[in-house]
């Protein structure tokens, strides 16, 4: 009778060993993980802040374009320009909002 008392006590502290291993694997697991991703993020921060400042020179660059293509003739060569860097400054900024987007998926 009290060998299968000690049969069952060595098991119970069997498993609860097995539990406390586990739980400290995941845990060890998760903070070397979250140390990568700390890694990896650091060096793309100052992409981010680039992108942010393309985004605002392209807010920039539309304000501009409006003011100049509300202000001549549709054909005159300057309104054209115009439409085309108010173009190309929404591209800028909706570029650089994706970039953005996908460094903070990371």
């Amino acid at each position: 009778m009290e060998s299968s008392m000690d049969f069952e006590q060595l098991q119970s502290a069997w498993q609860s060993l097995d539990k406390n291993l586990d739980r400290q694997n995941s845990l060890l697991l998760e903070q070397s993980r979250d140390r990568k991703l700390l890694l990896l993020r650091k060096p793309l921060q100052p992409l981010q802040r680039s992108q942010t400042a393309q985004i605002l020179f392209g807010i920039a660059m539309i304000i501009f374009s409006v003011s100049v293509w509300t202000r001549h003739p549709v054909g005159d060569p300057l309104f054209i320009a115009a439409v085309v860097m108010h173009l190309y400054g929404i591209a800028m900024a909706i570029l650089g909002g994706v970039i953005q987007g996908l460094i903070r998926s990371v």
